[in-house]
């Protein structure tokens, strides 16, 4: 039985092991979607500018999931408004709107956001994989004008990479002497 694959058709993948680390970006928020049971909404972010252009966009291209881009939390819990109130301000100065985006923010559940520009500042942490290995991931960014990652990234401090903690030695019982 055939598979019925003509491999002349198809382009070989490239070894992929070039990504974005921690920095200075300005991104476009892709997508935002309410999730009511947690309070926030979640925006997907794909770098817009330099060598990492739409890095998101053709990992989901290319995989079907969404892991490629850079995850963006907007918290409508009472103790958060303020901070949230303060991202906000920044995409609507970064992507020059208009309108009233506070009032839209709340109308459209956060969809005002898609399309529009923010700069962001990220670091990365270790984590233990589910093989037992080592690997990185963003930590949550911090926003800024997209103007100012554009111009003066040199600007901001790039937190350090946050390493895994060690894990302390397993001691089993009976590996050492005691005096009872």
């Amino acid at each position: 039985m055939a598979l019925g694959v003509n491999f002349s058709e198809v382009d070989e993948a490239k070894e992929f092991t070039d990504r974005p680390g921690a920095g200075v970006y300005v991104c476009t928020i892709v997508k935002a979607e309410n999730v009511p049971e947690k309070q926030y909404i979640k925006a997907y972010l794909d770098i817009a500018v330099g060598d990492y252009l739409g890095y998101g966009k053709s990992i989901e291209d290319r995989t079907g999931q969404d892991w490629g881009y850079i995850p963006c939390y907007f918290s409508y819990k009472p103790t958060a408004l303020g901070m949230t109130k303060r991202n906000v301000r920044l995409v609507a100065e970064s992507s020059d709107y208009k309108g009233n985006i506070f009032d839209e923010f709340s109308d459209t559940e956060g969809k005002v956001l898609e399309g529009k520009y923010i700069g962001i500042v990220i670091g990365e942490q270790e984590y233990e994989k589910q093989d037992g290995t080592v690997g990185k991931l963003f930590k949550l960014p911090k926003l800024v004008l997209a103007q100012d990652a554009m111009d003066k990234p040199e600007s901001f401090k790039v937190p350090e990479l946050e390493k895994l903690a060690v894990k302390p030695a397993e001691t089993q019982l009976g590996s050492f002497d005691t005096p009872f």
